[in-house]
Protein backbone atom coordinates (compact mmCIF):
# COMPACT_ATOMS: atom_id res chain seq x y z
CA UNK A 1 0.00 0.00 0.00
CA UNK A 2 2.56 2.60 0.89
CA UNK A 3 4.32 1.47 -2.57
CA UNK A 4 1.50 2.75 -4.29
CA UNK A 5 0.70 5.59 -2.69
CA UNK A 6 4.26 6.69 -3.87
CA UNK A 7 2.94 6.17 -7.54
CA UNK A 8 -0.21 7.95 -7.02
CA UNK A 9 1.15 11.10 -5.39
CA UNK A 10 4.11 11.14 -7.53
CA UNK A 11 6.62 11.01 -5.10
CA UNK A 12 8.11 8.30 -6.17
CA UNK A 13 9.85 10.38 -9.20
CA UNK A 14 11.13 12.82 -6.44
CA UNK A 15 12.74 9.64 -4.54
CA UNK A 16 13.93 8.00 -7.45
CA UNK A 17 15.82 11.08 -8.03
CA UNK A 18 16.99 12.40 -4.57
CA UNK A 19 19.77 9.88 -3.80
CA UNK A 20 20.61 7.88 -6.97
CA UNK A 21 21.21 4.07 -6.44
CA UNK A 22 19.79 4.65 -3.11
CA UNK A 23 16.32 5.03 -3.95
CA UNK A 24 15.10 1.46 -2.35
CA UNK A 25 17.32 2.19 0.90
CA UNK A 26 14.83 5.31 1.17
CA UNK A 27 11.46 3.64 0.15
CA UNK A 28 12.12 0.90 2.40
CA UNK A 29 13.44 3.45 5.45
CA UNK A 30 9.90 5.29 4.69
CA UNK A 31 8.06 1.85 5.02
CA UNK A 32 9.08 0.64 7.56
CA UNK A 33 8.79 4.09 9.82
CA UNK A 34 4.76 4.29 8.83
CA UNK A 35 4.90 0.11 9.61
CA UNK A 36 6.85 -1.08 12.59
CA UNK A 37 7.26 2.34 13.82
CA UNK A 38 10.42 1.31 15.66
CA UNK A 39 14.27 2.09 16.10
CA UNK A 40 16.27 1.83 12.44
CA UNK A 41 18.44 -0.41 14.24
CA UNK A 42 15.91 -3.18 13.64
CA UNK A 43 14.97 -2.43 9.66
CA UNK A 44 17.43 -5.24 8.76
CA UNK A 45 15.37 -7.88 10.28
CA UNK A 46 11.93 -6.29 9.18
CA UNK A 47 13.24 -6.12 5.53
CA UNK A 48 14.09 -9.72 5.32
CA UNK A 49 10.91 -10.92 6.35
CA UNK A 50 8.92 -8.26 4.59
CA UNK A 51 7.18 -8.23 0.94
CA UNK A 52 9.68 -4.96 0.89
CA UNK A 53 12.68 -7.42 -0.13
CA UNK A 54 10.88 -8.07 -3.53
CA UNK A 55 9.91 -4.38 -4.55
CA UNK A 56 12.92 -2.87 -2.96
CA UNK A 57 15.70 -5.89 -4.10
CA UNK A 58 18.93 -3.41 -3.91
CA UNK A 59 17.62 -1.60 0.02
CA UNK A 60 21.10 -1.74 2.07
CA UNK A 61 19.04 -2.11 5.75
CA UNK A 62 22.27 -2.88 8.00
CA UNK A 63 22.55 -0.75 10.53
CA UNK A 64 26.27 0.89 9.67
CA UNK A 65 24.81 1.54 6.70
CA UNK A 66 21.82 3.12 7.57
CA UNK A 67 23.80 6.27 9.26
CA UNK A 68 25.54 6.57 6.52
CA UNK A 69 22.86 6.70 4.67
CA UNK A 70 20.98 9.34 6.83
CA UNK A 71 24.58 11.33 6.85
CA UNK A 72 23.99 11.38 3.03
CA UNK A 73 20.68 12.19 2.76
CA UNK A 74 20.76 15.01 5.71
CA UNK A 75 22.42 16.98 3.65
CA UNK A 76 21.63 20.45 2.29
CA UNK A 77 21.25 19.91 -1.20
CA UNK A 78 19.27 17.44 -1.18
CA UNK A 79 17.10 18.54 1.25
CA UNK A 80 17.00 21.43 -1.48
CA UNK A 81 16.42 19.49 -4.09
CA UNK A 82 13.13 17.58 -2.37
CA UNK A 83 11.06 20.54 -1.64
CA UNK A 84 11.87 22.20 -4.82
CA UNK A 85 10.73 19.07 -6.92
CA UNK A 86 8.03 18.48 -4.08
CA UNK A 87 6.39 22.14 -4.19
CA UNK A 88 6.37 22.01 -7.94
CA UNK A 89 4.30 18.36 -7.47
CA UNK A 90 1.78 20.51 -5.35
CA UNK A 91 1.49 23.16 -7.71
CA UNK A 92 0.78 20.83 -10.25
CA UNK A 93 2.41 23.49 -12.49
CA UNK A 94 5.37 21.88 -15.17
CA UNK A 95 6.94 25.71 -15.06
CA UNK A 96 8.44 25.97 -11.61
CA UNK A 97 8.92 29.61 -11.56
CA UNK A 98 5.27 30.30 -11.81
CA UNK A 99 4.38 31.24 -7.58
CA UNK A 100 2.26 28.57 -6.03
CA UNK A 101 -0.74 31.07 -4.13
CA UNK A 102 -2.09 29.14 -1.13
CA UNK A 103 -3.03 29.99 2.70
CA UNK A 104 -0.95 28.31 5.29
CA UNK A 105 -1.10 27.41 8.73
CA UNK A 106 2.03 27.72 10.73
CA UNK A 107 3.20 26.44 13.96
CA UNK A 108 6.40 24.64 15.95
CA UNK A 109 6.68 21.65 18.45
CA UNK A 110 9.23 20.33 20.30
CA UNK A 111 11.48 17.44 19.70
CA UNK A 112 13.29 16.50 23.57
CA UNK A 113 16.63 15.28 23.26
CA UNK A 114 19.70 15.12 24.93
CA UNK A 115 21.36 14.93 21.90
CA UNK A 116 24.68 17.13 22.20
CA UNK A 117 24.83 19.66 18.99
CA UNK A 118 24.44 23.22 18.89
CA UNK A 119 20.54 22.73 18.42
CA UNK A 120 19.70 20.70 21.39
CA UNK A 121 18.86 24.14 23.95
CA UNK A 122 17.34 24.70 27.13
CA UNK A 123 13.42 25.68 26.48
CA UNK A 124 10.42 26.68 28.69
CA UNK A 125 7.10 25.96 26.71
CA UNK A 126 3.67 26.12 29.07
CA UNK A 127 5.91 26.13 32.52
CA UNK A 128 7.72 23.17 31.36
CA UNK A 129 11.54 23.27 30.18
CA UNK A 130 13.35 20.87 28.52
CA UNK A 131 16.59 20.22 26.29
CA UNK A 132 14.70 20.22 22.76
CA UNK A 133 14.97 21.32 19.24
CA UNK A 134 12.06 23.12 18.18
CA UNK A 135 10.62 21.75 14.71
CA UNK A 136 8.30 24.22 12.70
CA UNK A 137 5.63 22.93 10.32
CA UNK A 138 4.12 24.53 7.43
CA UNK A 139 0.70 23.18 6.35
CA UNK A 140 -1.49 23.63 3.15
CA UNK A 141 -4.94 25.21 4.84
CA UNK A 142 -7.23 23.79 2.18
CA UNK A 143 -5.99 19.99 2.12
CA UNK A 144 -4.05 19.79 5.40
CA UNK A 145 -1.28 18.50 4.25
CA UNK A 146 2.45 19.63 5.25
CA UNK A 147 4.28 21.45 2.46
CA UNK A 148 7.44 22.53 4.60
CA UNK A 149 9.27 22.81 7.60
CA UNK A 150 12.73 23.61 9.27
CA UNK A 151 14.10 23.42 12.46
CA UNK A 152 15.65 25.56 15.09
CA UNK A 153 17.67 26.23 18.33
CA UNK A 154 15.62 25.28 21.66
CA UNK A 155 16.03 28.37 22.84
CA UNK A 156 14.67 30.54 20.00
CA UNK A 157 11.67 32.04 21.14
CA UNK A 158 8.89 31.97 18.29
CA UNK A 159 8.20 35.49 16.92
CA UNK A 160 11.80 35.31 16.03
CA UNK A 161 11.36 32.75 13.52
CA UNK A 162 8.44 33.71 11.50
CA UNK A 163 9.73 35.83 9.32
CA UNK A 164 12.71 33.65 8.53
CA UNK A 165 10.01 30.82 7.87
CA UNK A 166 8.23 33.01 5.37
CA UNK A 167 10.99 34.68 3.43
CA UNK A 168 12.48 30.81 3.09
CA UNK A 169 8.53 30.03 1.45
CA UNK A 170 9.47 33.19 -1.12
CA UNK A 171 12.33 31.77 -2.04
CA UNK A 172 10.69 28.50 -3.45
CA UNK A 173 8.28 30.48 -5.52
CA UNK A 174 5.44 30.43 -2.96
CA UNK A 175 3.26 33.24 -2.53
CA UNK A 176 1.30 33.38 0.42
CA UNK A 177 -1.91 34.33 0.46
CA UNK A 178 -2.90 34.08 4.29
CA UNK A 179 -0.98 32.72 7.26
CA UNK A 180 -3.06 31.44 10.70
CA UNK A 181 -0.86 31.24 13.20
CA UNK A 182 -0.46 31.11 17.00
CA UNK A 183 -0.49 34.12 19.63
CA UNK A 184 3.20 33.00 19.88
CA UNK A 185 3.96 34.85 16.36
CA UNK A 186 1.98 37.60 17.04
CA UNK A 187 4.38 40.29 17.88
CA UNK A 188 3.91 43.76 16.66
CA UNK A 189 6.98 43.62 14.35
CA UNK A 190 5.84 40.51 12.69
CA UNK A 191 2.44 41.82 11.89
CA UNK A 192 3.51 44.95 10.18
CA UNK A 193 6.44 43.14 8.14
CA UNK A 194 3.41 40.67 6.89
CA UNK A 195 1.24 43.61 5.82
CA UNK A 196 3.78 45.33 3.98
CA UNK A 197 4.17 42.45 2.09
CA UNK A 198 0.63 41.76 1.45
CA UNK A 199 -0.06 38.85 3.46
CA UNK A 200 -3.07 38.37 4.98
CA UNK A 201 -3.02 36.77 8.57
CA UNK A 202 -5.22 35.25 11.29
CA UNK A 203 -4.38 35.17 15.01
CA UNK A 204 -4.86 35.48 18.44
CA UNK A 205 -4.06 39.03 20.19
CA UNK A 206 -1.66 38.13 23.66
CA UNK A 207 -3.45 39.05 26.76
CA UNK A 208 -0.29 41.29 27.77
CA UNK A 209 -0.82 43.46 25.02
CA UNK A 210 -2.45 46.90 26.30
CA UNK A 211 -4.95 47.14 23.61
CA UNK A 212 -6.28 43.35 24.57
CA UNK A 213 -7.44 44.92 28.17
CA UNK A 214 -8.65 47.91 26.66
CA UNK A 215 -11.00 46.32 24.49
CA UNK A 216 -11.94 43.60 27.03
CA UNK A 217 -13.38 46.73 29.27
CA UNK A 218 -14.99 48.56 26.29
CA UNK A 219 -16.65 45.96 24.77
CA UNK A 220 -16.69 42.84 27.18
CA UNK A 221 -20.20 43.94 28.66
CA UNK A 222 -21.95 44.26 25.78
CA UNK A 223 -21.22 41.07 24.41
CA UNK A 224 -24.07 38.88 26.11
CA UNK A 225 -26.38 39.61 23.38
CA UNK A 226 -29.08 37.82 20.99
CA UNK A 227 -27.25 39.43 17.83
CA UNK A 228 -23.66 38.27 18.93
CA UNK A 229 -24.68 34.86 19.51
CA UNK A 230 -22.32 32.60 16.92
CA UNK A 231 -22.50 28.27 17.22
CA UNK A 232 -18.93 26.84 16.29
CA UNK A 233 -19.85 22.99 16.65
CA UNK A 234 -22.08 22.38 19.72
CA UNK A 235 -20.51 25.18 21.75
CA UNK A 236 -22.63 28.55 22.08
CA UNK A 237 -20.41 31.56 21.77
CA UNK A 238 -21.18 35.67 21.55
CA UNK A 239 -18.67 37.33 19.26
CA UNK A 240 -17.97 41.03 18.27
CA UNK A 241 -16.09 42.73 15.56
CA UNK A 242 -14.39 45.57 15.74
CA UNK A 243 -12.70 47.81 13.45
CA UNK A 244 -9.70 49.21 14.88
CA UNK A 245 -6.28 51.28 13.63
CA UNK A 246 -3.47 48.94 14.46
CA UNK A 247 0.74 50.41 13.56
CA UNK A 248 -1.62 52.23 11.11
CA UNK A 249 -3.07 49.72 9.30
CA UNK A 250 -7.10 49.08 9.75
CA UNK A 251 -7.39 45.83 11.63
CA UNK A 252 -10.25 43.87 12.75
CA UNK A 253 -10.26 42.77 15.86
CA UNK A 254 -12.89 39.99 17.08
CA UNK A 255 -14.00 40.02 20.90
CA UNK A 256 -15.39 36.46 21.57
CA UNK A 257 -16.54 35.24 25.07
CA UNK A 258 -16.95 31.29 25.50
CA UNK A 259 -19.49 30.81 28.75
CA UNK A 260 -18.21 27.38 28.81
CA UNK A 261 -14.59 28.16 29.19
CA UNK A 262 -15.83 31.45 31.14
CA UNK A 263 -17.57 28.63 33.87
CA UNK A 264 -14.02 26.47 34.13
CA UNK A 265 -11.49 29.55 34.18
CA UNK A 266 -13.60 31.11 36.96
CA UNK A 267 -13.80 27.87 39.24
CA UNK A 268 -9.57 27.54 38.49
CA UNK A 269 -9.24 30.86 39.16
CA UNK A 270 -11.18 30.83 42.84
CA UNK A 271 -9.45 27.52 43.53
CA UNK A 272 -6.01 29.25 42.86
CA UNK A 273 -6.87 31.99 44.96
CA UNK A 274 -8.27 30.17 47.68
CA UNK A 275 -5.05 28.10 48.04
CA UNK A 276 -2.71 31.25 47.53
CA UNK A 277 -4.29 33.25 50.41
CA UNK A 278 -4.17 29.94 52.80
CA UNK A 279 -0.60 29.74 52.30
CA UNK A 280 -0.25 33.51 53.12
CA UNK A 281 -2.11 33.40 55.90
CA UNK A 282 -0.11 31.03 57.68
CA UNK A 283 3.05 33.20 56.99
CA UNK A 284 1.89 36.10 58.00
CA UNK A 285 2.67 37.59 61.37
CA UNK A 286 -0.21 40.00 61.63
CA UNK A 287 2.58 43.36 60.55
CA UNK A 288 0.24 45.97 58.14
CA UNK A 289 2.23 47.96 55.76
CA UNK A 290 3.23 46.50 52.38
CA UNK A 291 1.23 42.91 53.37
CA UNK A 292 -1.93 45.13 52.18
CA UNK A 293 -0.14 46.97 49.79
CA UNK A 294 0.65 43.41 47.91
CA UNK A 295 -3.02 41.92 49.01
CA UNK A 296 -4.25 45.03 46.89
CA UNK A 297 -1.41 44.44 43.89
CA UNK A 298 -2.95 40.73 43.97
CA UNK A 299 -6.68 41.63 44.13
CA UNK A 300 -6.46 44.03 41.31
CA UNK A 301 -4.54 40.72 39.23
CA UNK A 302 -7.49 38.52 40.58
CA UNK A 303 -10.33 40.71 39.15
CA UNK A 304 -8.61 41.25 35.65
CA UNK A 305 -8.24 37.75 35.38
CA UNK A 306 -11.72 36.95 36.46
CA UNK A 307 -12.88 39.38 33.72
CA UNK A 308 -11.45 37.81 31.20
CA UNK A 309 -12.40 34.35 31.66
CA UNK A 310 -13.73 32.84 28.74
CA UNK A 311 -12.56 35.94 26.62
CA UNK A 312 -10.38 35.86 23.84
CA UNK A 313 -9.28 38.36 20.59
CA UNK A 314 -8.95 37.80 17.08
CA UNK A 315 -7.21 39.94 15.08
CA UNK A 316 -7.27 39.15 10.74
CA UNK A 317 -6.05 41.88 8.32
CA UNK A 318 -9.17 40.93 5.99
CA UNK A 319 -13.09 41.37 6.97
CA UNK A 320 -14.20 38.30 7.90
CA UNK A 321 -18.10 37.81 8.82
CA UNK A 322 -18.37 36.68 12.69
CA UNK A 323 -19.61 33.29 11.65
CA UNK A 324 -16.71 32.40 9.41
CA UNK A 325 -13.98 33.89 12.02
CA UNK A 326 -13.60 31.68 14.26
CA UNK A 327 -13.77 27.98 12.38
CA UNK A 328 -10.96 29.70 9.96
CA UNK A 329 -9.05 30.06 12.93
CA UNK A 330 -9.59 26.43 14.36
CA UNK A 331 -8.40 25.14 10.88
CA UNK A 332 -5.12 25.44 13.15
CA UNK A 333 -5.94 21.72 14.95
CA UNK A 334 -5.13 20.60 11.59
CA UNK A 335 -1.03 21.43 12.28
CA UNK A 336 -1.68 20.17 15.62
CA UNK A 337 -2.92 16.68 14.19
CA UNK A 338 0.41 16.63 11.85
CA UNK A 339 2.23 17.24 14.88
CA UNK A 340 0.92 14.35 16.63
CA UNK A 341 1.10 12.26 13.06
CA UNK A 342 4.83 13.28 12.97
CA UNK A 343 5.56 12.02 16.62
CA UNK A 344 3.85 8.89 17.04
CA UNK A 345 3.11 7.52 13.80
CA UNK A 346 6.32 8.66 12.16
CA UNK A 347 7.98 7.81 14.98
CA UNK A 348 10.10 11.24 15.29
CA UNK A 349 10.50 10.61 19.20
CA UNK A 350 12.32 9.49 20.83
CA UNK A 351 15.31 11.06 18.62
CA UNK A 352 18.17 8.53 18.39
CA UNK A 353 20.23 10.58 16.18
CA UNK A 354 23.78 10.87 17.65
CA UNK A 355 25.34 13.91 14.84
CA UNK A 356 23.77 16.94 13.48
CA UNK A 357 23.70 15.13 9.98
CA UNK A 358 22.03 12.02 10.84
CA UNK A 359 19.56 14.12 12.76
CA UNK A 360 18.62 16.60 9.43
CA UNK A 361 18.81 12.81 7.30
CA UNK A 362 16.02 11.20 10.55
CA UNK A 363 13.91 14.92 9.77
CA UNK A 364 13.75 14.63 5.99
CA UNK A 365 12.56 10.53 6.45
CA UNK A 366 9.70 11.91 8.92
CA UNK A 367 8.75 14.47 7.10
CA UNK A 368 8.21 12.21 3.77
CA UNK A 369 6.10 9.96 5.98
CA UNK A 370 3.99 12.42 7.36
CA UNK A 371 2.78 13.03 3.90
CA UNK A 372 2.74 9.52 3.09
CA UNK A 373 -0.05 8.89 6.29
CA UNK A 374 -1.52 12.04 6.10
CA UNK A 375 -2.17 11.37 2.20
CA UNK A 376 -3.89 7.83 3.34
CA UNK A 377 -5.81 9.69 6.44
CA UNK A 378 -7.00 12.11 3.74
CA UNK A 379 -8.44 9.20 1.66
CA UNK A 380 -10.28 7.64 4.05
CA UNK A 381 -11.77 10.32 5.51
CA UNK A 382 -15.27 9.36 4.47
CA UNK A 383 -15.13 6.03 6.23
CA UNK A 384 -14.78 4.50 9.72
CA UNK A 385 -11.07 3.28 8.95
CA UNK A 386 -8.75 5.18 10.30
CA UNK A 387 -5.55 5.46 8.69
CA UNK A 388 -3.63 3.32 11.55
CA UNK A 389 -5.96 0.63 11.27
CA UNK A 390 -6.02 0.78 7.35
CA UNK A 391 -1.97 0.23 7.91
CA UNK A 392 -2.33 -2.59 9.96
CA UNK A 393 -4.77 -4.87 8.52
CA UNK A 394 -2.99 -4.13 4.77
CA UNK A 395 0.39 -4.67 6.62
CA UNK A 396 -0.99 -8.00 7.33
CA UNK A 397 -1.90 -9.21 4.64
CA UNK A 398 -0.14 -11.88 3.67
CA UNK A 399 1.20 -13.60 0.44
CA UNK A 400 3.12 -16.72 -0.44
CA UNK A 401 5.74 -16.38 -2.61
CA UNK A 402 7.23 -19.29 -4.33
CA UNK A 403 9.75 -19.46 -7.10
CA UNK A 404 7.30 -18.65 -9.82
CA UNK A 405 4.34 -17.80 -8.10
CA UNK A 406 3.10 -15.26 -5.87
CA UNK A 407 -0.61 -16.34 -4.26
CA UNK A 408 -2.26 -13.71 -2.41
CA UNK A 409 -4.42 -14.38 0.73
CA UNK A 410 -8.18 -13.59 -0.11
CA UNK A 411 -9.58 -9.93 0.56
CA UNK A 412 -11.67 -9.32 3.60
CA UNK A 413 -14.22 -6.22 3.22
CA UNK A 414 -12.00 -3.43 4.92
CA UNK A 415 -9.03 -4.55 2.81
CA UNK A 416 -11.54 -3.88 -0.20
CA UNK A 417 -12.65 -0.64 1.26
CA UNK A 418 -9.30 0.40 1.61
CA UNK A 419 -8.48 -0.12 -2.28
CA UNK A 420 -10.90 1.15 -3.54
CA UNK A 421 -11.23 4.83 -1.58
CA UNK A 422 -7.58 5.28 -1.96
CA UNK A 423 -7.48 4.11 -5.47
CA UNK A 424 -4.62 1.82 -5.46
CA UNK A 425 -4.45 -1.17 -8.03
CA UNK A 426 -6.69 -4.19 -6.60
CA UNK A 427 -4.56 -7.08 -6.12
CA UNK A 428 -6.47 -10.32 -7.92
CA UNK A 429 -8.73 -12.68 -5.72
CA UNK A 430 -6.47 -15.17 -4.56
CA UNK A 431 -9.32 -18.27 -5.37
CA UNK A 432 -9.98 -17.02 -8.76
CA UNK A 433 -6.28 -16.35 -9.44
CA UNK A 434 -5.21 -20.12 -8.41
CA UNK A 435 -8.23 -21.42 -10.27
CA UNK A 436 -7.38 -19.91 -13.56
CA UNK A 437 -3.46 -20.56 -12.80
CA UNK A 438 -4.37 -24.55 -12.40
CA UNK A 439 -6.69 -24.25 -15.55
CA UNK A 440 -3.93 -23.57 -17.49
CA UNK A 441 -1.02 -25.40 -16.48
CA UNK A 442 -3.68 -28.79 -17.26
CA UNK A 443 -4.31 -27.44 -20.78
CA UNK A 444 -0.39 -26.58 -20.67
CA UNK A 445 0.64 -30.15 -19.71
CA UNK A 446 -2.09 -32.05 -22.47
CA UNK A 447 -1.50 -29.75 -25.62
CA UNK A 448 2.32 -29.28 -25.41
CA UNK A 449 4.56 -32.50 -25.70
CA UNK A 450 7.70 -31.90 -24.22
CA UNK A 451 10.15 -32.91 -26.89
CA UNK A 452 13.55 -35.37 -26.46
CA UNK A 453 16.80 -34.10 -25.63
CA UNK A 454 18.42 -30.86 -24.12
CA UNK A 455 16.59 -27.80 -24.14
CA UNK A 456 17.31 -25.10 -26.18
CA UNK A 457 19.48 -23.21 -24.52
CA UNK A 458 20.44 -25.29 -21.98
CA UNK A 459 24.32 -25.50 -20.89
CA UNK A 460 24.32 -28.53 -19.55
CA UNK A 461 25.22 -31.57 -21.59
CA UNK A 462 22.39 -34.47 -21.37
CA UNK A 463 22.28 -38.24 -22.70
CA UNK A 464 22.52 -38.52 -26.18
CA UNK A 465 18.50 -38.32 -28.01
CA UNK A 466 18.40 -39.18 -31.22
CA UNK A 467 15.78 -36.52 -32.41
CA UNK A 468 17.99 -33.54 -31.42
CA UNK A 469 21.36 -35.09 -31.64
CA UNK A 470 23.76 -32.45 -33.24
CA UNK A 471 24.65 -32.78 -36.84
CA UNK A 472 28.57 -34.20 -35.80
CA UNK A 473 26.68 -37.51 -34.69
CA UNK A 474 26.03 -40.13 -36.74
CA UNK A 475 21.87 -41.42 -35.96
CA UNK A 476 21.30 -44.81 -37.95
CA UNK A 477 18.13 -45.15 -40.39
CA UNK A 478 15.58 -47.37 -39.40
CA UNK A 479 16.70 -50.38 -42.09
CA UNK A 480 20.49 -49.60 -40.49
CA UNK A 481 21.18 -52.16 -38.02
CA UNK A 482 22.50 -51.04 -34.78
CA UNK A 483 26.70 -50.91 -34.02
CA UNK A 484 28.09 -51.93 -30.50
CA UNK A 485 29.77 -49.47 -28.64
CA UNK A 486 28.84 -45.78 -28.11
CA UNK A 487 27.22 -43.29 -30.94
CA UNK A 488 29.70 -41.53 -33.33
CA UNK A 489 30.42 -38.44 -31.76
CA UNK A 490 29.14 -38.63 -28.34
CA UNK A 491 30.58 -37.48 -25.26
CA UNK A 492 29.64 -39.08 -22.38
CA UNK A 493 29.99 -43.46 -21.94
CA UNK A 494 26.78 -45.40 -22.00
CA UNK A 495 25.78 -48.99 -22.04
CA UNK A 496 26.10 -51.13 -24.97
CA UNK A 497 23.30 -51.88 -26.77
CA UNK A 498 22.72 -55.37 -26.03
CA UNK A 499 20.90 -56.23 -29.65
CA UNK A 500 24.27 -55.19 -30.82
CA UNK A 501 26.10 -58.16 -28.87
CA UNK A 502 23.82 -60.80 -30.26
CA UNK A 503 25.26 -63.02 -33.49
CA UNK A 504 22.97 -62.92 -36.77
CA UNK A 505 22.88 -66.93 -36.62
CA UNK A 506 21.04 -67.99 -33.62
CA UNK A 507 23.07 -71.41 -33.94
CA UNK A 508 26.41 -69.54 -33.36
CA UNK A 509 27.52 -70.33 -29.90
CA UNK A 510 28.76 -67.76 -27.93
CA UNK A 511 32.04 -67.76 -26.85
CA UNK A 512 32.87 -68.66 -23.11
CA UNK A 513 34.30 -66.17 -20.71
CA UNK A 514 34.37 -62.59 -20.21
CA UNK A 515 33.82 -60.16 -23.96
CA UNK A 516 37.33 -58.90 -25.13
CA UNK A 517 38.55 -55.76 -23.42
CA UNK A 518 36.12 -56.67 -19.99
CA UNK A 519 37.90 -55.28 -16.95
CA UNK A 520 35.36 -57.14 -14.64
CA UNK A 521 35.08 -60.53 -13.89
CA UNK A 522 31.10 -62.23 -15.18
CA UNK A 523 29.75 -65.29 -14.61
CA UNK A 524 29.86 -67.33 -17.92
CA UNK A 525 26.73 -67.81 -19.97
CA UNK A 526 25.38 -71.47 -19.63
CA UNK A 527 25.23 -73.48 -22.52
CA UNK A 528 21.84 -72.94 -24.70
CA UNK A 529 19.50 -75.85 -24.95
CA UNK A 530 20.00 -76.04 -28.66
CA UNK A 531 23.51 -76.95 -28.86
CA UNK A 532 23.22 -79.44 -25.55
CA UNK A 533 21.96 -82.52 -27.92
CA UNK A 534 24.85 -81.55 -30.95
CA UNK A 535 27.59 -81.62 -28.34
CA UNK A 536 26.13 -85.12 -26.89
Amino acid sequence: MVDQVFKKTGLESILNNLVPGSEDTLKALISFRLLEQDAFCYAEDWYKNSYARLIYPNANLASPRISEFLSIIGLDKHNDNFFRSYLKLISKNENISDQISIPILLDNTGLPNDIKTYLTAINKHNSVVSNEIRLIYVIDQRTKLPIFYRFIAGNIIDNSSLINTINILLTYNIKIELVVMDAGYSALKNLIELSSTNISFLTRMPQNWKEFKKLINEHGNDLLSGENTIIYGERPLFCKKIKINLFNSDIYAYVIHDINRAADDTVRLIKNSNNNNGASDDKSNGSGGSDNQDNSIENEIFKDKLNFAGKFILLASNNYPEKEVLPLYYTRQGIEDVFSISKTYASLLPLRSHSIETIKGTLLINFISTIVYSTISHGLSDTSLSAKTAIVKMHHLKINVFESEQILEKLSKDHKIIINDLHLESPYDAEKGLKLKKESLLSSLKSVKRKRGRPKGSKKYDNHDLPSSPSNVHCPTPDEKPTRGRPKGSRNKVKSDPAASTKTNPDERRARGRPRGSRNKVKSDPVPPQLQQTLT
